[in-house]
């Protein structure tokens, strides 16, 4: 059984891996055609950070 783990994974990995510049350039052109590129500058995620107001 940990073998067929093992080739999945390993599976799943090369695929990611290949499909992965495609994957860039198809959301880059889906950004490009609805004008939308989205960054959340405005918020710290930061579990730690103070805020002294």
């Amino acid at each position: 059984m940990l073998t067929y783990i093992l080739i999945g994974w390993i599976f799943k990995t090369v695929v990611e891996i290949v499909f992965l510049p495609i994957t860039y350039r198809v959301i880059d052109k889906m950004k490009q055609v609805e004008k939308v590129d989205a960054y959340d500058d405005k918020t710290n995620f930061t579990p730690f950070s103070v805020d002294l107001k």
